[in-house]
């Protein structure tokens, strides 16, 4: 199951790459995180995360590892998501040079079984594709106002 989202900002690649890749903005930018791990966060490829996040009414601790860092272009997040979802996921940002700025792709892939895609479809509703265009709203805000 994959949730997609989309947005132009008004800036430099290298500019949007350094404000994505500041986890403290991360707790502001998407309302269901909570906390991130290490403090002394390093955008590289092989970082392992812990994310505390709000998921079905609950606190969960989601372990995480970026799998792909290609500053400014591309970051890739692979996670395990415990129940009740239960599931492998990934989060991919990529970032593409156009009109003077930049283009923002955000993509949320769920691994999930045929059963469990449909009760994460029926548990997520539109509350998915809602979080990542205001996590994306967020981020061109952040970027563009500094």
């Amino acid at each position: 199951m994959d949730i997609s989202s989309r947005t132009h900002i008004a800036a430099p690649p290298d500019k949007v790459w350094r404000t994505v890749i500041d986890l403290s903005k991360l707790i502001d930018d998407i309302p269901a995180v909570l906390s991130v791990e290490p403090a002394d966060f390093a955008a590289v490829q092989g970082q392992k995360l812990s994310i505390r996040a709000h998921i079905s009414g609950r606190a969960v601790d989601v372990p995480a590892v970026l799998t792909t860092v290609t500053p400014p272009a591309k970051l890739v997040v692979d996670a395990d998501l415990p129940d009740p979802v239960g599931a492998p996921a990934a989060a991919a940002m990529t970032l593409t040079p156009a009109g003077g700025g930049t283009d923002v792709q955000l993509t949320v892939t769920l691994k999930l079984g045929m059963l469990k895609e449909m009760a994460a479809k029926a548990m997520i509703g539109g509350r998915g594709q809602s979080a990542l265009d205001d996590a994306l709203a967020q981020l061109k805000q952040r970027v563009e106002g500094s």
